[in-house]
């Protein structure tokens, strides 16, 4: 991590392997890959993967070359399985190996290679102490989508499914985790070492193949039949057990509604420093260890730790049983594990928990859209697979799938989802497969929903007005489009005090008119009510009718879409006294965030009076949300407020935010509370980042405080306090050219760092303007010397802070000129 820049661009190019750009990923047609026998060891000084690998191949038509994807390595040797030697070629990531005329279709054949590789992407050293101070050595693998080639040969693509044997011996007291059932472990006292043997029955893609070696307490859960087991860091087996502890009671879930049983040996979850989130290695899923907690933090934390564990447990169906013959189609795996992971939350809290989590997601894909990202959930339009995984396959495709459910009917659409992984088992599919199974199952002509919502990337936009005409006892409601046509089933609810009345309607012109008897003027009606379509919406309620909305129905959904409504029309009325209500009383978290949102909406006294009900809220994400809102109006009462929730609030999220709201105050006394927050221990760190980005916001040109803040930027802090200590050294920094240097450095030294640092190293050289920072990002951009999970985040911090430098001359931008 210490390396300097040119050392590290020397040891590059020391590869066989040339730096021009690499070739696509293969996918080939003339031979099959049957099982892969890895034999690995380490080398912990070298950061080099040893290994001797056994690939079994079938030929479906004569051949004399097999080309197999191969990255950071230089290969040593390959043979057959008799022993003798083949001539091979390895350049751009492509290892030829001629077969010199021995093999002819139809007949297996074995390949011998030895290869010693250096790996930048797939597979990570983690020195002990990297992850946080009680850290420890680890070993990783995330291959996800195209980087398991870069530390074992392979044919590195979704559509390839072969079985896999792992042989991995590492320094005791390191235990290794991999796929499939294990067969043994063999300890070597002579060189303190253990060699564990696992083995991946049925077949996979080479992505999801997954070694992970470190100190584990094991946790094993309650589970009649398939083992279910937990890896977490030593020491924290209570909070395993707790936080964890629910996963087979997901497995169970899946297997019942799906009437699929879970179909591998067994199910663990691995957890690890400086991994972000989850990923869903075929029956031994990898955790950022962060996913973790006390139990004083469950009612903070447990609905995102069970989403992600529900998430990565689901792709053991959608993904491994069955996955995409291409990343075109990945879709398939993530939108079906995200939605998945919201019918587990249906099924254990109810209807209001998957509503409330679709509203999410629907807001989410909203608001990506209307940032520009537009795209169609199977597409072809991609330079590089890693730009596939955003918002669109995570909360569009959630958004999709709940439509989908919502146009089949719940007894087709769990129908639907038995066919698709019953008839492809072990297999690949891509969308016109997955349309196919759907359609045969339901009994329904689905060629509009796909062209639609899976093949285009448009959201409608609906403007409703209703009337009611009393003479006729009529309700008229008339539904106009306004962008691109889109047709859809609708359900359009009539509300009155005695009942709510559901009307289905199609959609399929630009404007449509419905007629309802009604024997009275409904107290309001409700365009898509239940919340099951991905959309924008225009009424022409009153303000009355929205509140009696928001206040009353009984759907989640629905008392959702008044209050964003109510929230949206804050510039043209006064604050309604019936949002503070709803903040107070409403039982629906999301529904009490979205008030918080249509009160922040709003100015005045009354408004701001309701915020502050909002941080005596029994959720904490209630109160920070609150805060966050308030902070952006500074008051006695406001800091007030905040020192209180500082000291005493049992949220260490809270306590961040508080911190945060203190560092917008001018007095003495708010800095010296950050200042001392610096010190306080919290989950994640997160009060100490809160402190470290306050304490930039008032002043620069601190020398004191930033030669304080400089020693948080080091090891032994964990990557997420070094980030935010880095950026606000820069802010704190004196103006003279030693600083200046320094702070380069530090930059430099991030770029190399795991995890979010060089996130921050990117925006510390844009706010540097230092001319030496241009071609180091533009070589980053190049061929990044230090790959990891953030690169597409990355990529875009990198370009944004070469934009930034071009934009702006240095001598404007001197620390402490601000």
């Amino acid at each position: 991590m210490s390396r300097s820049l040119t050392a590290l661009f020397l040891w590059a190019c020391s590869l066989m392997q040339a730096q021009s750009p690499a070739l696509p990923r293969l996918h080939p047609s003339n031979f099959k890959v049957l099982s892969y026998r890895l034999e690995v060891r380490f080398d912990w000084d070298d950061r080099a993967v040893v290994g001797d690998e056994t690939v079994t191949i079938k030929a479906l038509t004569p051949l004399r070359q097999v080309e197999l994807d191969a990255g950071d390595m230089r290969v040593i040797s390959v043979s057959t399985s008799r022993g003798v030697a083949l001539h091979f070629e390895h350049s751009r990531e492509r290892l030829i190996i001629d077969l010199a005329n021995n093999e002819v279709a139809q007949r297996p054949f074995a390949l011998r290679i030895v290869y010693r590789a250096h790996p930048r992407r797939g597979l990570k050293f983690i020195p002990a102490g990297e992850g946080g101070p009680k850290s420890g050595r680890q070993i990783y693998t995330a291959g996800q989508p195209e980087k398991n080639h870069f530390w074992f040969p392979c044919v590195d693509s979704p559509g390839m499914f072969s079985k896999f044997e792992v042989i991995a011996t590492v320094e005791t007291p390191l235990r290794v985790i991999s796929n499939g059932r294990l067969l043994g472990a063999t300890r070597n006292r002579a060189n303190r070492t253990v060699t564990y043997h696992w083995r991946q029955d049925q077949p996979i893609p080479a992505y999801l193949v997954s070694i992970v070696a470190a100190e584990f307490d094991e946790v094993r859960h309650t589970s009649p039949g398939v083992p279910v087991l937990s890896y977490v860091p030593p020491g924290r087996s209570a909070e395993g057990k707790a936080v964890l502890g629910e996963t087979p009671g997901m497995m169970k879930f899946f297997a019942s509604q799906l009437g699929i049983p879970y179909p591998f040996a067994k199910y663990s979850q691995a957890l690890v420093a400086n991994f972000p989130g989850g990923l869903e290695n075929t029956s031994a899923t990898t955790l950022g260890d962060a996913i973790l907690y006390p139990a004083r933090m469950r009612d903070e934390e447990s609905r995102g730790a069970e989403l992600l564990i529900a998430h990565e447990l689901a792709h053991q169906w959608f993904g491994s049983l069955v996955g995409p013959s291409d990343w075109a189609d990945i879709w398939l795996n993530e939108s079906l594990a995200t939605y998945f992971a919201h019918l587990y939350q249906e099924h254990k809290r109810g209807l209001s928990a998957l509503q409330g989590g679709v509203w999410e997601a629907q807001r989410s894909s909203l608001s990506s859209a209307k940032n520009g990202n537009l795209r169609p959930l199977s597409t072809h339009s991609y330079s590089d697979p890693d730009e596939l995984f955003d918002e669109v396959i995570y909360s569009r495709g959630a958004a999709v799938l709940h439509m989908l459910r919502f146009v089949l009917g719940d007894a087709a659409w769990w129908k639907s989802m038995h066919h698709y992984l019953d008839s492809n088992k072990n297999g690949v599919v891509d969308t016109a497969r997955f349309q196919a199974a759907v359609e045969r199952a339901s009994g329904s002509d689905l060629k509009w929903f796909f062209d639609e919502w899976v093949y285009n990337a448009g959201i409608p936009e609906f403007e409703v007005n209703s009337s009611y005409d009393k003479d006729s006892r009529e309700l008229e409601v008339v539904v106009d489009q306004k962008g691109a046509l889109f047709q859809t089933p609708v359900d359009i609810c009539l509300v009155t005090a005695a009942a709510k009345r559901v009307e289905r309607v199609w959609i399929r012109q630009k404007r449509e008119r419905f007629r309802f008897a009604s024997a009275a003027n409904p107290s309001y009606i409700t365009f898509d009510c239940g919340g099951n379509l991905l959309e924008t919406v225009r009424t022409n309620k009153t303000l009355e009718q929205l509140v009696t909305q928001a206040r009353g129905d009984p759907s989640v959904a629905d008392r959702l879409s008044a209050i964003a409504e109510i929230g949206s029309a804050a510039r043209n009325s006064s604050f309604p006294d019936a949002l503070e209500s709803i903040l107070a009383r409403d039982p629906s978290v999301v529904a009490r965030l979205e008030a918080v949102k249509a009160i922040a909406s709003y100015d005045g006294p009354r408004a701001q009076d309701a915020l502050f009900t909002g941080l005596a809220d029994n959720s904490p994400e209630i109160r920070r949300a609150a805060l966050r809102a308030l902070t952006t109006h500074p008051s006695d009462r406001l800091t007030k407020e905040a020192f209180r929730l500082l000291r005493n609030d049992s949220s260490d999220r809270v306590a961040a935010e508080a911190v945060r709201c203190l560092g917008q105050a001018r007095d003495a006394e708010a800095r010296v509370a950050v200042w001392s927050a610096l010190a306080r221990e919290s989950r994640r760190d997160v009060v100490r980042v809160a402190a470290l980005t306050a304490l930039a916001q008032p002043v620069s040109g601190d020398s004191v405080g930033f030669a304080k803040v400089s020693l948080y930027s080091r090891l032994p802090h964990p990557p997420a306090v070094r980030s935010a200590a880095l950026l606000a050294a820069i802010k704190l920094a004196p103006n003279n050219a030693t600083v200046r240097d320094e702070l380069f450095a530090m930059s430099r030294e991030a770029l190399f760092s795991p995890g979010p640092l060089k996130l921050a190293a990117a925006r510390a050289l844009a706010e540097l303007r230092d001319p030496r920072g241009v071609a180091l990002l533009e070589e980053f951009l190049r061929d990044d010397p230090n790959p990891g999970p953030f690169d597409l985040a990355f990529r875009t911090e990198a370009r944004k802070a070469l934009q930034a430098m071009a934009a702006t001359p240095l001598a404007s931008q001197q620390p402490g000129n601000r």
